[in-house]
């Protein structure tokens, strides 16, 4: 009976873990873009600074995004956007541009807005990937510009990485160098605020 008893209790253990393996392997799309969007929502705003490529050279910016909002700045371009407003200000034209962007415009200038916008305009499907990384193809079920939009989310749930491929051929990628949770930010942080540009003439193209 004892002999029994040792040769079961292994076996019986296999059987558990064989039968657990299927549900911890298997981790689906919308398990992989829910968590990440709770780690997002539950921050009162997120800082990071990222490198987008797809242009001449690879430019570096930071951002700050608190839901849809948010503040971006790079050498090239600083963007603004309050959730309905966009403000878009090129270093090289001396102007700002204000703006009600649609969500394809607005991921033109900021890849990342894709994260609080992709819930009912795509589907979404998880990509193999022979490295294990989590990583998502979103593709648009309304009219857009886009192709397709690969989301890719490290294991602390924050994203890693945007790529976006437009209908054209274009292509966005902006890879995230570093992210964290920060303090909540006032309305005033997503406008664009006239009096630290003096010299920069705002056209109103709304």
């Amino acid at each position: 009976m004892e002999l029994k008893t040792r040769i079961f209790r292994p076996i019986a253990l296999l059987v558990v873990l064989a039968a657990a393996l299927p549900a911890i392997a298997v981790e689906s799309a919308a398990d992989i873009l829910s968590a990440m969007t709770r780690k997002m929502a539950s921050a009162p705003a997120v800082e990071a600074t990222f490198t987008v490529t797809g242009a001449d050279r690879p430019v570096e910016g930071s951002i700050i995004m608190a839901g849809a909002k948010f503040a971006m700045t790079t050498p090239v371009i600083s963007v603004w956007y309050d959730g309905v407003d966009q403000w878009t200000m090129l270093e090289s034209s001396g102007e700002v541009n204000i703006t009600n962007p649609t969500r394809d415009e607005l991921m033109q200038c900021n890849p990342f807005a894709v994260i609080s916008s992709y819930a009912g305009h795509y589907t979404a499907r998880r990509l193999a990937d022979s490295n294990g990384r989590r990583r998502v193809e979103l593709t648009p079920t309304t009219p857009s510009d886009l192709a397709k939009v690969v989301i890719m989310v490290g294991a602390d749930n924050w994203p890693a990485a945007v790529s976006l491929v437009f209908d054209d051929g274009r292509s966005i990628a902006a890879t995230v160098n570093t992210i964290s949770s920060t303090r909540g930010k006032p309305m005033s942080a997503f406008r664009f605020d006239p009096q630290r540009y003096p010299a920069v003439a705002i056209v109103d193209l709304r």
